[in-house]
Protein backbone atom coordinates (compact mmCIF):
# COMPACT_ATOMS: atom_id res chain seq x y z
CA UNK A 1 0.00 0.00 0.00
CA UNK A 2 1.44 3.38 -0.95
CA UNK A 3 2.29 5.88 1.76
CA UNK A 4 -0.24 8.37 0.41
CA UNK A 5 -3.14 5.91 0.57
CA UNK A 6 -2.18 4.77 4.06
CA UNK A 7 -1.94 8.31 5.45
CA UNK A 8 -5.37 9.26 4.07
CA UNK A 9 -6.88 6.14 5.62
CA UNK A 10 -5.31 7.06 8.96
CA UNK A 11 -6.70 10.60 8.69
CA UNK A 12 -10.22 9.30 8.00
CA UNK A 13 -9.93 6.83 10.88
CA UNK A 14 -8.77 9.54 13.28
CA UNK A 15 -11.70 11.78 12.31
CA UNK A 16 -14.16 8.90 12.74
CA UNK A 17 -12.74 8.09 16.18
CA UNK A 18 -12.74 11.75 17.21
CA UNK A 19 -8.99 11.63 17.85
CA UNK A 20 -7.34 15.09 17.69
CA UNK A 21 -4.53 15.35 15.18
CA UNK A 22 -2.48 17.69 13.03
CA UNK A 23 -1.76 16.94 9.37
CA UNK A 24 1.64 18.22 8.23
CA UNK A 25 1.96 18.63 4.45
CA UNK A 26 5.02 19.78 2.51
CA UNK A 27 3.77 22.58 0.25
CA UNK A 28 6.99 23.72 -1.33
CA UNK A 29 10.48 22.26 -1.47
CA UNK A 30 13.61 24.11 -2.56
CA UNK A 31 17.18 22.85 -2.62
CA UNK A 32 18.32 19.83 -0.65
CA UNK A 33 15.55 19.63 1.92
CA UNK A 34 14.52 16.05 2.82
CA UNK A 35 10.76 16.52 2.44
CA UNK A 36 9.22 16.40 -1.03
CA UNK A 37 6.07 18.20 -2.17
CA UNK A 38 2.81 16.81 -0.78
CA UNK A 39 4.46 14.35 1.57
CA UNK A 40 2.29 14.13 4.68
CA UNK A 41 2.35 12.93 8.23
CA UNK A 42 -0.40 12.77 10.82
CA UNK A 43 0.67 13.83 14.31
CA UNK A 44 -1.27 13.04 17.49
CA UNK A 45 -1.35 14.88 20.81
CA UNK A 46 0.86 12.30 22.52
CA UNK A 47 3.63 12.93 19.97
CA UNK A 48 3.10 9.72 18.02
CA UNK A 49 2.71 10.05 14.27
CA UNK A 50 1.97 8.19 11.05
CA UNK A 51 3.79 8.84 7.79
CA UNK A 52 6.85 10.98 7.18
CA UNK A 53 7.84 14.27 5.60
CA UNK A 54 11.49 13.32 5.30
CA UNK A 55 12.75 12.52 8.77
CA UNK A 56 15.75 14.05 10.47
CA UNK A 57 15.92 17.49 12.04
CA UNK A 58 13.33 18.90 9.68
CA UNK A 59 10.72 16.41 10.84
CA UNK A 60 11.67 16.95 14.49
CA UNK A 61 11.25 20.71 14.02
CA UNK A 62 7.83 20.23 12.45
CA UNK A 63 6.78 18.02 15.38
CA UNK A 64 7.63 20.90 17.72
CA UNK A 65 5.44 23.22 15.65
CA UNK A 66 2.63 20.64 15.78
CA UNK A 67 2.70 20.83 19.58
CA UNK A 68 2.20 24.59 19.29
CA UNK A 69 -0.77 24.02 16.96
CA UNK A 70 -2.39 21.71 19.52
CA UNK A 71 -1.90 24.36 22.21
CA UNK A 72 -3.26 27.25 20.12
CA UNK A 73 -5.92 25.28 18.18
CA UNK A 74 -4.87 27.22 15.09
CA UNK A 75 -3.21 25.85 11.99
CA UNK A 76 -0.30 27.60 10.31
CA UNK A 77 2.36 27.38 7.62
CA UNK A 78 5.99 27.15 8.73
CA UNK A 79 9.19 27.51 6.76
CA UNK A 80 12.04 25.23 7.74
CA UNK A 81 15.58 26.19 6.70
CA UNK A 82 18.06 23.31 6.53
CA UNK A 83 21.19 25.28 7.40
CA UNK A 84 23.57 26.03 10.26
CA UNK A 85 21.97 27.54 13.34
CA UNK A 86 24.07 30.69 13.03
CA UNK A 87 22.45 31.22 9.65
CA UNK A 88 18.97 30.90 11.12
CA UNK A 89 18.56 27.25 10.26
CA UNK A 90 17.83 24.15 12.29
CA UNK A 91 21.36 22.82 12.33
CA UNK A 92 21.63 21.00 9.01
CA UNK A 93 24.05 21.64 6.16
CA UNK A 94 21.89 20.80 3.14
CA UNK A 95 20.96 24.39 2.47
CA UNK A 96 17.42 23.59 1.39
CA UNK A 97 14.07 25.00 2.50
CA UNK A 98 10.63 23.56 2.92
CA UNK A 99 7.25 25.16 3.56
CA UNK A 100 4.99 22.92 5.61
CA UNK A 101 1.26 23.41 6.25
CA UNK A 102 -0.01 22.31 9.65
CA UNK A 103 -3.77 21.68 9.71
CA UNK A 104 -5.88 20.56 12.65
CA UNK A 105 -8.17 17.66 11.87
CA UNK A 106 -11.78 18.82 11.79
CA UNK A 107 -13.73 18.16 14.96
CA UNK A 108 -16.83 16.35 13.71
CA UNK A 109 -19.74 15.91 16.16
CA UNK A 110 -20.19 12.25 17.07
CA UNK A 111 -23.59 11.27 18.42
CA UNK A 112 -24.55 8.14 20.34
CA UNK A 113 -28.16 7.04 20.02
CA UNK A 114 -29.14 5.00 23.08
CA UNK A 115 -32.08 3.17 21.59
CA UNK A 116 -32.98 2.03 18.10
CA UNK A 117 -36.67 2.86 17.80
CA UNK A 118 -38.65 5.01 15.36
CA UNK A 119 -37.24 8.35 16.53
CA UNK A 120 -33.70 7.00 16.37
CA UNK A 121 -34.20 5.92 12.75
CA UNK A 122 -35.29 9.46 11.84
CA UNK A 123 -32.45 10.93 13.89
CA UNK A 124 -29.97 8.73 12.04
CA UNK A 125 -31.02 10.22 8.71
CA UNK A 126 -30.75 13.81 9.94
CA UNK A 127 -27.40 13.18 11.61
CA UNK A 128 -26.08 11.89 8.29
CA UNK A 129 -27.47 14.85 6.33
CA UNK A 130 -25.73 17.24 8.73
CA UNK A 131 -22.41 15.50 8.15
CA UNK A 132 -22.11 14.28 11.73
CA UNK A 133 -21.01 10.82 12.88
CA UNK A 134 -23.24 8.36 14.70
CA UNK A 135 -23.30 5.08 16.58
CA UNK A 136 -26.30 3.21 17.94
CA UNK A 137 -26.70 1.11 21.09
CA UNK A 138 -29.74 -1.13 21.55
CA UNK A 139 -30.57 -4.22 23.61
CA UNK A 140 -33.22 -5.64 21.26
CA UNK A 141 -31.72 -7.79 18.45
CA UNK A 142 -34.57 -7.04 16.03
CA UNK A 143 -33.70 -3.32 16.08
CA UNK A 144 -30.00 -3.54 15.27
CA UNK A 145 -30.29 -4.56 11.63
CA UNK A 146 -27.86 -2.59 9.49
CA UNK A 147 -30.57 -1.46 7.07
CA UNK A 148 -32.29 0.46 9.89
CA UNK A 149 -29.19 2.60 10.41
CA UNK A 150 -27.28 2.56 7.12
CA UNK A 151 -25.16 5.58 8.08
CA UNK A 152 -24.07 4.42 11.54
CA UNK A 153 -20.37 3.78 12.00
CA UNK A 154 -21.25 0.98 14.41
CA UNK A 155 -24.41 -0.61 15.79
CA UNK A 156 -23.91 -2.15 19.22
CA UNK A 157 -26.10 -4.87 20.74
CA UNK A 158 -25.99 -5.13 24.52
CA UNK A 159 -27.73 -4.31 27.76
CA UNK A 160 -27.88 -0.64 28.80
CA UNK A 161 -25.92 -1.21 32.02
CA UNK A 162 -23.06 -2.78 30.04
CA UNK A 163 -22.73 0.04 27.53
CA UNK A 164 -19.05 0.68 28.28
CA UNK A 165 -18.20 -3.03 28.08
CA UNK A 166 -20.14 -3.27 24.82
CA UNK A 167 -18.70 -0.28 23.01
CA UNK A 168 -15.64 0.97 24.89
CA UNK A 169 -14.81 4.51 25.94
CA UNK A 170 -17.83 6.81 25.61
CA UNK A 171 -15.69 9.94 25.81
CA UNK A 172 -15.44 9.91 22.00
CA UNK A 173 -19.05 11.10 21.74
CA UNK A 174 -19.80 14.82 21.73
CA UNK A 175 -23.51 14.15 22.28
CA UNK A 176 -25.53 11.27 23.74
CA UNK A 177 -29.27 10.91 23.20
CA UNK A 178 -31.35 8.78 25.57
CA UNK A 179 -34.09 7.69 23.18
CA UNK A 180 -34.78 4.13 24.28
CA UNK A 181 -38.16 2.46 24.71
CA UNK A 182 -38.96 4.00 28.09
CA UNK A 183 -37.83 5.72 31.26
CA UNK A 184 -36.54 2.49 32.83
CA UNK A 185 -33.91 1.90 30.14
CA UNK A 186 -33.10 5.61 29.81
CA UNK A 187 -32.49 5.61 33.56
CA UNK A 188 -30.04 2.71 33.28
CA UNK A 189 -28.22 4.30 30.34
CA UNK A 190 -27.76 7.48 32.38
CA UNK A 191 -26.39 5.54 35.35
CA UNK A 192 -23.87 3.81 33.09
CA UNK A 193 -22.80 7.11 31.48
CA UNK A 194 -22.38 8.78 34.87
CA UNK A 195 -20.37 5.82 36.18
CA UNK A 196 -18.10 6.09 33.13
CA UNK A 197 -17.46 9.76 33.91
CA UNK A 198 -19.04 11.03 30.70
CA UNK A 199 -18.81 14.84 30.58
CA UNK A 200 -20.37 15.59 27.19
CA UNK A 201 -23.83 16.74 26.17
CA UNK A 202 -26.74 14.47 27.15
CA UNK A 203 -30.37 14.74 26.03
CA UNK A 204 -33.35 12.60 27.01
CA UNK A 205 -36.59 12.18 25.08
CA UNK A 206 -39.31 12.76 27.66
CA UNK A 207 -42.52 14.44 28.61
CA UNK A 208 -42.26 17.00 31.40
CA UNK A 209 -43.83 14.49 33.79
CA UNK A 210 -41.31 11.78 32.86
CA UNK A 211 -38.44 14.24 33.12
CA UNK A 212 -39.36 15.23 36.70
CA UNK A 213 -39.91 11.61 37.70
CA UNK A 214 -36.62 10.32 36.27
CA UNK A 215 -34.55 13.16 37.69
CA UNK A 216 -36.01 12.35 41.14
CA UNK A 217 -35.04 8.69 40.74
CA UNK A 218 -31.53 9.56 39.59
CA UNK A 219 -30.93 11.75 42.62
CA UNK A 220 -32.79 9.89 45.37
CA UNK A 221 -32.45 6.24 44.38
CA UNK A 222 -29.51 6.01 41.98
CA UNK A 223 -27.28 8.49 43.78
CA UNK A 224 -26.19 10.25 40.61
CA UNK A 225 -24.18 13.43 40.93
CA UNK A 226 -26.42 16.49 40.93
CA UNK A 227 -24.22 18.19 38.33
CA UNK A 228 -24.67 15.28 35.91
CA UNK A 229 -28.44 15.21 36.46
CA UNK A 230 -28.72 18.96 35.91
CA UNK A 231 -26.72 18.67 32.70
CA UNK A 232 -29.20 16.30 31.05
CA UNK A 233 -31.30 18.22 28.51
CA UNK A 234 -34.88 17.06 29.03
CA UNK A 235 -37.34 17.17 27.49
CA UNK A 236 -34.81 17.21 24.66
CA UNK A 237 -35.65 19.15 21.50
CA UNK A 238 -36.69 22.69 20.73
CA UNK A 239 -40.38 23.45 21.52
CA UNK A 240 -41.79 23.45 17.99
CA UNK A 241 -44.89 21.34 18.68
CA UNK A 242 -43.34 18.19 17.18
CA UNK A 243 -45.51 15.06 17.18
CA UNK A 244 -44.34 12.51 14.61
CA UNK A 245 -40.96 10.74 14.92
CA UNK A 246 -39.64 12.80 12.00
CA UNK A 247 -40.78 16.08 13.58
CA UNK A 248 -39.34 15.06 16.95
CA UNK A 249 -36.03 14.26 15.26
CA UNK A 250 -35.99 17.73 13.67
CA UNK A 251 -36.59 19.39 17.04
CA UNK A 252 -33.81 17.35 18.69
CA UNK A 253 -31.26 17.96 15.96
CA UNK A 254 -32.10 21.67 15.97
CA UNK A 255 -31.17 21.77 19.64
CA UNK A 256 -27.95 19.86 18.98
CA UNK A 257 -27.01 22.25 16.18
CA UNK A 258 -27.71 25.12 18.57
CA UNK A 259 -25.40 23.55 21.15
CA UNK A 260 -22.65 23.35 18.54
CA UNK A 261 -23.10 26.68 16.77
CA UNK A 262 -24.75 28.81 19.42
Amino acid sequence: MSQSIEIFREIVHAIEMGRPGVVATVLRHRGSAPGKEFHKMLVFEDGSFVGTIGGGKMEATVLEHCREVFESSEGKVVEVLIAEEEKGGIGGVCGGRAEVALELLPSVPRILLCGGGHCSVELGELIHQLGYLQEVHEDRPELVEADRFPHALKIHLGSPEDIVETMGDVARFSHVLLVSRGHATDRVYARALAAAGYTGWVGMLASKKKERYVRKLWLEEDGLDAEFVARVQAPVGLPIGARSPAEIAVSIMAQIVESIRG
